[in-house]
This record gives structure tokens, sequence and C-alpha cells, in this order.
């Protein structure tokens, strides 16, 4: 009989013991497919925001383009004017 309670305590441990391990490995899988998942988004959402700045930045570099040409049509618009009202001086 003693025998008997060994064995069946040792069996108990080592079912014990097993489900410990499976359930270990269980939530260790979990954690790892998280953070895969995790590591896949991260990846998503940078290349997301890679394209949002390359597309900021050729919005921005037609916005100066279109300043910059702006500005020239000014100043050429002011020396215009301002020849037209030297060359007016000049004649009287």
């Amino acid at each position: 009989m003693n025998i008997l309670d060994e064995d069946e305590c040792t069996f108990e441990k080592r079912l014990k013991s097993l489900m410990q391990d499976y359930e270990f490995k269980k939530q260790f899988n979990t954690i790892r497919c998280n953070a895969n998942v995790h590591n896949y988004d991260l990846f998503y959402d940078t290349s997301e925001c890679i394209d949002s700045c390359d597309k900021l930045f050729d919005k921005i570099k037609n916005m100066m383009m279109k300043m910059e040409n702006m500005i020239t049509l000014t100043i050429v618009s002011r020396l215009k004017k301002n020849i037209i009202c030297n060359i007016k001086l000049f004649k009287s």
C-alpha cells in the first residue's frame, strides 16, 4: 500500500509538473506571438509614416516653389512699376 501511495504521489507531481510546463509554454507562445504582431504593426506604422512624410515633403516642396514664383512675380511687377515711374519722371 505504501508503494502505491508513493507511485500516486509521484504521478501527481509529474502530472502537476507537466501541466505547469504546458501552461508556461502556452503563456510564452502567447507573449511571443503578441510581440511578433506588435513588431509587425510597428513595421507597417513606420512604413505608413514614411509614406506620409514623403507626401508631406512633396507638398511642402510644391508650396515653396509656388511661393518663390509668387515672390518673383511680385518683384518683377514692382520693378516694372518703378521703371515706368522713373521713365515718366525722366520724361517730365
